[in-house]
């Protein structure tokens, strides 16, 4: 066999490879943007009026089922949720203006040579909150794409915040140097919680006592979630 014809053979082979290679990342891909629109699409049409809904009514299945298959429907999560509404009908009671929710985009994005294989961003409802007299901000961060650990895709917090006067700049103040003196929570905790600002030391703390949020199978670290994962 000629030189010549060997080399086609093998300039053709390579071509092939090359096209199911190609074929097989688009596939990859829209697989994964697929999944990522899905989820902000799902949230914008219903997930995000089950939350609002779900205080509202206190109903706890509904709240649960809004969560990723990681801890829906759990024991540990259930009891965080039955926890916040007796926080909320021990303080006075919830109010929540009508608003809408606000997509915050990406807050961690990593790739590899296939596509995007960790998008992790969340949502902000635009009204304050009110439980008794004190002004909440309601929160959730969710994994559009966690490649992987799909059981983790989907909304793995839900949070009120305790609203803090931005414009109090000895406030702010003594917050930065509680951050820089103690360093932001390393250890984050699946589930939803009410968080208040301790004026001792000017952190923010979960109001549900320990042994019912701090489980240690629903603990991670955003390091841990999305390790050997390509950075962008």
């Amino acid at each position: 066999m000629r030189k010549a014809t060997v080399l086609k053979i093998v300039i053709a082979l390579l071509l092939i490879i090359m096209m199911l290679f190609n074929f097989s990342s688009c596939m990859f891909i829209n697989e994964n943007m697929e999944s990522d629109e899905k989820l902000k699409l799902d949230f914008e049409i219903k997930i995000g009026n089950d939350i609002i809904d779900s205080l509202k009514e206190q109903d706890c299945d509904k709240l649960s089922r809004v969560f990723c298959k990681k801890i829906a429907n759990t024991k540990y999560l259930n009891d965080n949720i039955y926890n916040l509404f007796n926080y909320i009908n021990s303080n006075g009671g919830l109010i929540i203006p009508d608003g809408k929710w606000v997509l915050r985009g990406s807050g961690h994005s990593s790739y590899n040579g296939w596509g995007k294989v960790v998008d992790c961003g969340g949502w902000d409802y635009n009204k304050e909150i009110m439980i008794g007299g004190k002004k909440y901000v309601l929160q959730c961060m969710a994994y559009f794409i966690l490649s992987g650990l799909k059981e983790y895709e989907g909304i793995t917090h839900i949070s009120l915040m305790e609203d803090i006067d931005i414009s109090n700049i000895n406030l702010l103040n003594k917050i930065n140097d509680a951050i820089y003196k103690y360093g932001r929570p390393q250890n984050q905790y699946m589930g939803i919680g009410i968080f208040d600002l301790n004026f001792e030391n000017y952190q923010y703390e979960n109001v549900a006592p320990k042994e019912i949020y701090e489980n240690e199978e629903y603990r991670f670290s955003f390091d841990e979630l999305e390790k050997n994962k390509d950075k962008w």
